[in-house]
């Protein structure tokens, strides 16, 4: 856990969010697999918004950042406004592997939720979503 987290959490500010099931809106995979492709070669990233409730997390939209990137990487300036909480993120490898770098690891460990990684050619099948351990995690995918 983040330094930032750890004192947050002592003073009962910060809650790690649990959850057993995952729910990603159609409107929400179907811009990520159109971002995926519009911004190849380039990586693109943005970061996932929702809510959490009775062990779920339901994401229903998109949160943009401004962000800088490569084939290789991407990187945001993080300056979300007061009362938004990011409850996860997405990105695209356009080198054709969905799995975590190191610097998508350290990403992740800064915010509780699912992190979803598209990688090339961005058709559903190449979507991976993780926990923000780096662990595999499953999800489902609802028409609204």
């Amino acid at each position: 856990m983040s330094p930032i987290r750890e004192v947050l959490r002592r003073f009962g500010l910060f809650k790690e969010q649990g959850f057993s099931r995952v729910i990603i809106t159609r409107e929400v995979i179907n811009s990520i697999l159109d971002l995926g492709r519009d911004t190849y070669p380039r990586e693109v990233m943005m970061f996932l918004g929702g809510r959490a409730n009775s062990g779920v997390l339901r994401i229903d939209r998109l949160l943009f950042q401004p962000y800088e990137a490569s084939p290789e990487s991407a990187y945001a300036r993080i300056n979300f406004p007061l009362l938004t909480k990011p409850m996860g993120s997405f990105h695209s490898h356009p080198r054709g592997i969905n799995r975590p770098s190191d610097a998508d690891l350290r990403l992740f460990s800064k915010y509780p939720g699912v992190h979803l990684i598209i990688s090339y050619p961005f058709r559903m099948q190449d979507i991976a979503a993780y926990d923000h351990n780096g662990e595999r995690l499953g999800f489902e995918v609802a028409e609204k």
